[in-house]
């Protein structure tokens, strides 16, 4: 079957008892509901771990040298432009040659004439990031398991008779969560964010 937002939506929908939707465009009050929250949710989701499939890499373009044409005095020397997708920034490192190993960079983030930026001292930097994604089928079956369940969560705050089966939905996605960071944490091809996400859940249990 084909993976698509309405499936995923349609996974939540009928947690909550409600009606399944054939598009989110259509004019029925489930599918309102899913389009207020779908986006908000997903980028949450994505925001609390550094998946594998949602990381991405892209070498940076300069924006400004601190001082120098009007630019403020930064702590970092150069500014760069944050890519429009980006999520949440993971890591900056100077590009190595295939096969070598790139220098991670210290970095921050700030506002620069009304755009995130990327602050460092690094003359080539590569940003290691969490991005954004179009398609539901970018995610892994995990993931978008955990994905319904928030979303159910969500859909059942707005009613308050439904207080008991947001606590069960919210129960069931941290559940969901953990598996879905650890099936992604087997996959993984490189050493993860120090303090990540995954390592915080497992100290709770």
């Amino acid at each position: 079957m084909a993976v698509s937002w309405v499936s995923v939506c349609n996974a939540a929908l009928v947690r909550v008892g409600s009606g399944k939707i054939s598009s989110l465009d259509e004019a029925s009050e489930q599918a309102g509901h899913c389009r207020a929250l779908l986006e908000d949710v997903l980028e949450r989701l994505l925001a609390m771990y550094p998946w594998n499939c949602a990381r991405s890499r892209v070498f940076l373009a300069r924006v400004g040298e601190a001082g120098q044409r009007g630019c403020p005095h930064w702590p970092y020397r150069y500014a760069y432009a944050l890519p429009a997708d980006c999520l949440k920034a993971l890591s900056l490192g100077q590009g190595a040659a295939c096969g070598g190993k790139a220098r991670l960079s210290p970095f921050c983030l700030e506002l620069y004439n009304g755009r995130r930026v990327v602050l460092c001292d690094a003359k080539m930097p590569e940003l290691l990031y969490v991005a954004r994604l179009q398609s539901a089928g970018q995610l892994t079956p995990e993931l978008r398991a955990a994905l319904s369940l928030l979303l159910a969560a969500e859909l059942a705050k707005a009613d308050e008779e439904s207080a008991a089966d947001r606590e069960r939905f919210m129960r069931e996605f941290h559940l969901a969560l953990q598996e879905a960071m650890l099936s992604d944490s087997e996959q993984a091809l490189e050493p993860l964010p120090p303090d990540d996400a995954y390592t915080r859940a497992r100290r709770e249990f």
